[in-house]
């Protein structure tokens, strides 16, 4: 297996490494290498980094008067800023979850109606947390949910049945969860 490092335990070291940008600091000793007239593919050895880096690097951020560190840091922040920032809800697909909010839809309902209708897939807990965001914010979408004006009851626990008793005359009366019970006494 070829790899981009010189080093043993190379191809173990480019499974386990994350990607990293290029820091100034490198694209200036490509700069400086460069000018002392080294090749990419040393470079990329004294820097350890991919000779196919190194290439991409050059190649992109070459200007009039060739590779220099400064334009091409430059180069690489503009490109950062325009790069697309993929994001699931567009302010079209804000407004429709709006308005199926305000027509009584749950977030489940919703992801599951704009995935039929509008072919948009959509977790329903990211409309959970537009609402919350947007309930953060001052904002009343969350009394368009469902269980918006009932009083919070926890899922998980323990659950304490409710016992009433009441004696009347000659019968005691037994409430067990809503359900009545009536002993006689002699």
């Amino acid at each position: 297996m070829a790899s981009c490092y010189n080093s043993p335990f190379s191809h173990q070291r480019k499974l386990l490494m994350n990607y990293k940008q290029l820091t100034s600091e490198e694209r200036y000793q490509i700069y400086a290498l460069m000018k002392a007239g080294l090749t990419q593919k040393k470079i990329a050895t004294l820097i350890n980094r991919c000779a196919s880096t190194i290439s991409r690097e050059v190649k992109r951020n070459k200007g009039l008067k060739g590779y220099r560190s400064k334009q091409a840091h430059e180069f690489s922040k503009v490109r950062a800023k325009k790069a697309y920032k993929y994001r699931k809800i567009t302010p079209l697909v804000t407004s429709w979850i709006i308005e199926l909010l305000q027509r009584d839809f749950t977030p489940e309902q919703i992801a599951g109606r704009l995935a039929m209708e509008k072919n948009i897939s959509l977790h329903h807990e990211t409309i959970y947390r537009l609402i919350y965001r947007d309930k953060a914010d001052g904002g009343v979408l969350y009394k368009c949910l469902p269980r918006a004006s009932k009083r919070y009851r926890k899922r998980y626990g323990s659950y304490k049945p409710i016992i009433q008793i009441r004696q009347t005359n000659n019968r005691i009366w037994i409430t067990y969860n809503s359900v009545y019970f009536c002993v006689l006494l002699r």
